[in-house]
């Protein structure tokens, strides 16, 4: 988030984003007062319905429509975990100067440490090891852990510290905790086909404010 990954977005572009976010707030908002929303799942549904009728409207911008896109791909396959109203919010803030903006590296770390702080093993693996799966120690140990590979993790990082293409990890345990903490940050977990193996995605690319 945003979907404008890898790329800095112009003043134009960061104004455009700032709006739709808002514009989705205040209709969250108001949804929650005449009851419409209110809690986890509501609120989830509620977006969604906005999402799809902003998109089928075309009420914004077409600098907007990527990331109305990459928002309902993440809702329908994560749900209301994806927590669409606090990627909104993030996207909100960063668009419009309120929240300095990390490096994607720099929320990866604080993801990783809240997860270090509830008990998880984290380890970074060889190639080799990496190709073999979740060692079987781990496995049978019943303690979560979250897996990367060394040099993938080495080489998916720009010199600025910004996720240039997602990044596999191996997931043994509570799997939700792991989204949750990495949401917590506003960085995306996704499964994939694989069972165990997750990606994160190149979220929050640098605004340009000259």
């Amino acid at each position: 988030m945003p979907s404008h990954q890898n790329q800095d977005l112009t003043e134009e572009v960061a104004g455009f984003l700032a709006h739709f976010s808002f514009c989705a707030l205040v209709a969250l908002n108001l949804a929650r007062q005449d009851g419409r929303a209110g809690n986890t799942v509501s609120d989830h549904l509620f977006l969604m319905r906005w999402l799809e009728g902003a998109q089928r409207q075309k009420r914004f911008p077409r600098e907007v429509a990527a990331e109305m896109l990459l928002l309902q791909r993440l809702g329908k396959k994560n749900g209301p975990p994806a927590n669409l109203p606090k990627k909104l919010q993030h996207l909100w803030e960063i668009c419009t100067g309120i929240r300095p903006q990390l490096s994607d590296v720099a929320l990866l770390n604080t993801a990783i440490a809240q997860l270090k702080e509830n008990g998880w093993l984290n380890e970074l693996l060889s190639q080799a090891e990496w190709r073999q799966g979740i060692p079987t120690d781990i496995v049978h140990s019943g303690i979560n852990a979250i897996l990367a590979e060394r040099l993938a993790i080495e080489s998916a990082f720009s010199k600025n510290g910004m996720l240039m293409s997602p990044l596999e990890f191996l997931i043994c345990g509570d799997a939700a905790a792991a989204i949750n903490a990495f949401t917590d940050v506003s960085l995306t977990l996704s499964s994939t086909s694989e069972p165990q193996k997750f990606q994160l995605l190149p979220p929050v690319a640098a605004i340009k404010t000259a």
